[in-house]
Formats: C-alpha cells, sequence, structure tokens
C-alpha cells in the first residue's frame, strides 16, 4: 500500500494490450482484463497541462493516481463504465513508496446511429 491509498475512492479496471497470432503470418491486437476493480483516483489534467503535451508532441486529457506498486505501463487502458482512458505515460513520484501516475487520453467511441 502507499501513502495516498487513503484518497483513492474510484474504482476501475486495468486492462493490458494483447497481441494474438491471426494463424496466418499476422496478429491481431485485443485487450485482456489485467485487474477488477482498482482503486485510482482519476483527475482531469488543467488546459496548461494539455498544452503543454500537446506541445511536446503528447496527449493528455486525465491523470491517474493509483498504488505506488500496480501494474501499469504504457498501452494499458483504465475502464469505468463507459470511459476507457488509455496510457500514454507513467510518471513515477521522486518520493519513492507514496504513488504512481499515469498520464492518460480519454478515448471516446463513435456513435452508432
Amino acid at each position: 500500500m502507499s501513502l495516498v491509498s487513503h484518497l483513492l475512492k474510484q474504482r476501475a479496471d486495468v486492462y493490458r494490450r494483447a497481441e494474438v497470432s491471426d494463424g496466418q503470418g499476422g496478429v491481431t491486437y485485443s485487450y485482456a482484463l489485467l485487474q477488477s476493480q482498482r482503486r485510482v483516483k482519476i483527475d482531469q489534467a488543467s488546459a496548461r497541462e494539455q498544452f503543454e503535451a500537446e506541445q511536446a508532441g503528447a496527449s493528455l486529457t486525465h491523470k491517474v493516481y493509483q498504488n505506488h506498486d500496480d501494474d501499469i505501463q504504457r498501452g494499458d487502458e483504465f475502464r469505468q463504465g463507459s470511459d476507457r482512458f488509455r496510457v500514454m505515460n507513467v510518471v513515477k513520484p521522486s518520493t519513492p513508496g507514496v504513488y504512481l501516475r499515469a498520464d492518460v487520453e480519454l478515448i471516446q467511441s463513435e456513435q452508432e446511429g
């Protein structure tokens, strides 16, 4: 547990992208559940943070805080209800054992109609 566990009041499922052979020499990608109901705190990135990320060639819409020893890596997805957040970057704080932050991009699904 980290020093910020008491602040992690939201829950999200974590998915990891997996490569699967298509049987014809190629691969397809799917997402497999890594952890159900992980304790997190999801904050919207400020306009300044979003702008700075864009200037650096990245995308950032939210920040997801979690326990410092949780397994997370670039490309994973947090799913909370119908919202999907793709991990773009993982940031560790300067003081070890406090928390782990994932900079994420909200993936908006297309509406059929």
